[in-house]
């Protein structure tokens, strides 16, 4: 991307314009361009500062991850510009808010039916509390009882997933992973990962490691 006599504006302006075209390409040399701005000096000074393109790295990030993961449909996949796709985490960071902070019963339905109709992964929703999100291990926790209920394991996990990696030190977060892994996932191996993380073992951490020989 060259930038030769351009104001800051300009240079901005330029940029989103070539985002949105890599966006409705929709190729892999696209989405390759797309998850180099992660590299990208230029990209990488202005986020912090403007909030389209601090939106637009959350949006990176979560991308990365889903790459990582081998999802199929990712967050490009769910609008033709970044102006849709932005559009579309703020309905999804509003009913996060709702599913935190009220007492309305639709909140969980809308929530669902906002995953079912968008086929949003789990990252989405990882990464969104990751950066954006208050109260990050309640939200976490609501999350991943509301997927339990709805049989929706690989949701659940990664919710688990996202609560031992902001709390990395934190025995009932990192037995509760584990129990999921074990009792769940059937994966003893990782069930044993998330133990070995603890580092002054109680009561919990012995329980688990009895019951399920990990």
């Amino acid at each position: 991307m060259i930038f030769n006599n351009m104001t800051n504006e300009q240079m901005s302006e330029s940029l989103l314009k070539q985002i949105d075209e890599w966006i409705s390409d929709a190729t892999p040399m696209s989405r390759q361009k797309l998850l180099n701005l992660l590299h990208n000096d230029y990209f990488l000074s202005i986020y912090p500062s403007k909030t389209v393109f601090a939106y637009l790295y959350m949006i990176l990030k979560i991308f990365e991850k889903e790459t990582q993961e081998g999802e199929t449909v990712t967050i490009f996949d769910l609008g033709n510009s970044h102006s849709e796709i932005i559009d579309l985490l703020l309905k999804l960071k509003f009913l996060l808010w709702r599913m935190l902070f009220t007492h309305d019963h639709q909140a969980p339905i809308s929530l669902l039916e906002f995953i079912q109709h968008n086929q949003a992964t789990p990252f989405m929703l990882q990464q969104l509390v990751f950066i954006a999100a208050e109260e990050q291990d309640q939200l976490l926790l609501k999350l991943i009882n509301l997927f339990l209920e709805q049989k929706m394991f690989r949701y659940a996990f990664y919710m688990l997933d996202g609560l031992t990696q902001l709390y990395p030190e934190n025995e009932n977060y990192l037995c509760l992973a584990a129990d999921f892994c074990a009792n769940i996932g059937k994966n003893k191996k990782k069930a044993s990962a998330y133990l070995s993380q603890i580092t002054n073992p109680g009561e919990l951490t012995e329980r688990i490691r009895n019951e399920y020989g990990c």
